[in-house]
């Protein structure tokens, strides 16, 4: 089962540790600091071009999707 999560990028569902909301994530100081520690290992994608709705983390890579996490449930459930 493969995941469309924007910016023409698809993933395989068993590549994808979690999906999160990007606001409530991206503003708490202590996601911000787990953030830069996890960026040591892994390269943050940015496919939202500014308007970020969700983070979606993988083995190897972190992307900023323009698709909401409600949606990418969605797509996950439908496929």
């Amino acid at each position: 089962m493969y995941l469309d999560i924007g910016g023409d990028v698809i993933l395989h569902w068993e590549e994808i540790i979690v999906i999160m909301d990007f606001k409530p994530w991206h503003y708490s100081p202590y996601n911000q600091s787990l953030l830069q520690a996890v960026t040591q290992k892994a390269e943050i994608k940015d496919l939202a071009f500014g308007q970020p709705k969700s983070y979606v983390v993988t083995k190897g890579d972190i992307y900023i999707s323009p698709i909401s996490v409600t949606t990418l449930k969605k797509r996950i459930t439908f496929t």
